[in-house]
């Protein structure tokens, strides 16, 4: 054993069973007062079977005491106001553990894998339960959480399999994901009025748990946050619920139960139940703020939708493969468009994008075989990879004034051919947004005085024919021109040998391109 500074330590413990930390140490005729036990300084003691810590002490390092499997019993000091990440994880025959009064988190998986552990009394003057901090603490039974806790962290409970019951208190405002996953003995739970957060798969698995009431406080519930709740027949869901993640009712006999149909959850459109007739038609109802991921995603028969101005978010996947959707108008309430939200609606032949949106997800309209023409307003900042690849009849696109365009957002657009961007600045895209075609026979209209930003910049440099956006166009004159020409085109990108009637395209061999009129 030895000592730096005021830290404990011990490097020799081969057959220690007991461990009685004194409150000071001397070292060099010089004594220094133990304060704190570093970190890993019992890691893996397997024979360690006590611990007695002095009051001196005041910090317990990460994993000091971690895989200390005969651990069975550890005596605190209310002094210890700070105990490191899996400090005791892995103490599978721990049972009991006095957390100290000065402790004011639970950190990081501090009690995970403690499966003989029973009870934990949490003091009131913690303020987070850290995430996996009782994981997997397959015999804990009861816990009482004080009303100084705000946030109880990701897999904070999670695989608690003989916690039965649990009240939470009002003073805890967010639950993050998997929090009480695989609590599978969990029959209730008592989720306060100042919660407004419920992560993913926050109750997922807990297969003996038969009814919840969330209260009005909840706005938001995560993907997947009651999946395989397999006995949960009742559950209250309140308008003030307004985000609603994938999955989050998947096989519970609450849903399961649900007349076929469109299934709401508090304001959300959840999930099509059943199976869709031919030529269907749905108007969603009036307050609905979202249409949560997969919605309605393989409704081949969804002929028309209705959204009203209150939904804001179209969520991933939601319309994925409604391949008899031949149009729709997106009310101007709509922020976000998630990924995938249209992906496989090959019957798509337009689309309204209102000045609201300001996300277009990844693959949002991925494979729209029909959609012809798409104009993307000026509050879209991010497009999403793959945005509208492979919409091999998309032959026009007006892009506002967006930040991002993401890496194959145009490809395989076989029949794109006029490109028009009104960002001053050149938006941010990669090699890949567009195809090789485009960059030699699409136009790309760019505002005027931009040329050259365009022609300079990462990505836009590619294409042959940028040109300004102009009112009109001039008449052929008999000046000299600028440069010999190189290459000829017809607006539409076609290119040609000798002159056409109508407006021609011209690239020179300074790099300059002209539209001119050919009478």
């Amino acid at each position: 054993m030895y000592t730096h500074d005021p830290i404990y330590y011990d490097d020799n413990y081969d057959g220690l069973t007991q461990a009685h930390i004194p409150a000071t140490v001397t070292y060099s005729d010089k004594s220094y007062t133990v304060t704190a036990i570093s970190s890993n300084a019992f890691r893996e003691c397997a024979s360690l079977k006590s611990v007695t810590i002095p009051i001196t002490v005041t910090s317990i390092g990460e994993y000091a005491f971690a895989g200390c499997t005969w651990l069975t019993s550890v005596s605190i000091s209310n002094s210890v106001a700070t105990i490191g990440r899996y400090a005791f994880a892995n103490c599978r025959t721990l049972a009991t553990i006095s957390i100290p009064y000065a402790l004011t988190t639970i950190s990081e998986g501090i009690f995970s894998n403690c499966g003989s552990l029973v009870s934990a009394t949490i003091p009131n003057s913690v303020t987070s339960i850290g995430k996996h901090a009782f994981s997997e603490c397959t015999s804990l039974r009861s816990t009482i959480i004080p009303n100084s806790v705000r946030t109880i962290g990701q897999s904070a409970f999670y695989g608690c399999h003989s916690l039965t019951s649990l009240e939470i208190p009002n003073s805890v405002t967010t639950i993050d994901g998997g929090a009480f996953m695989r609590c599978d003995g969990l029959t209730s739970i008592t989720i306060p009025n100042s919660v407004i957060t419920l992560g993913d798969g926050v109750f997922a698995d807990c297969s003996s748990l038969g009814s919840v009431i969330i209260p009005n406080s909840v706005k938001s519930i995560g993907r997947d946050a009651f999946c395989d709740c397999t006995s949960l027949t009742s559950i209250s869901i309140p308008s003030s619920v307004t985000t609603i993640g994938q999955r989050a009712f998947h096989n519970t006999p609450w849903f399961n139960n649900q007349p076929d149909g469109l299934v709401y959850a508090g304001s959300v459109a959840y999930k099509y139940k059943g199976e869709m007739p031919d030529g269907t038609s749905i108007i969603i109802k009036d307050g609905t703020t979202e249409i949560t991921s997969s919605c309605f995603s393989m409704c081949f028969r969804l002929k028309s939708i209705t959204i009203p101005n209150s939904v804001t978010t179209i969520g991933d996947w939601a319309f994925e493969c409604c391949s008899d959707l031949t149009s729709i108008a997106i009310p101007n309430s709509v922020t976000y468009i998630g990924s995938g939200a249209f992906s496989g609606c090959s019957g798509l032949t337009s689309v309204t994008i209102p000045n609201s949106v300001t996300t277009i997800g990844l693959y949002a309209f991925l494979d729209c075989s029909k959609l012809e023409s798409i104009s993307i307003p000026n509050s879209v900042t991010f497009i999403g990879d793959h945005a509208f690849q492979n919409c091999t009849n998309l032959t026009s696109a007006t892009i506002g004034t967006v930040d991002v365009i993401g890496s194959e957002a145009f490809s395989s657009c076989e029949s794109l051919r006029t490109i028009h961007v009104k960002a001053e600045n050149p938006p941010k895209i990669s090699h890949s947004t567009f195809d090789v075609n485009h960059w030699y026979f699409s136009t790309l209209y760019v505002p005027i005085g931009c040329v050259d930003k365009y022609r300079y910049t990462e990505g836009w440099s590619g294409f042959s024919n940028i040109l300004e956006e102009q009112s009109g166009v001039d008449d052929v004159v008999n000046d000299k021109m600028p440069a010999d020409e190189v290459e000829r085109f017809t607006i539409d990108g076609r290119k040609i040998s000798s002159p056409i009637k109508g407006i021609n395209v011209i690239r020179y061999s300074d790099g300059s391109t002209h539209k001119v009129l050919v009478k």
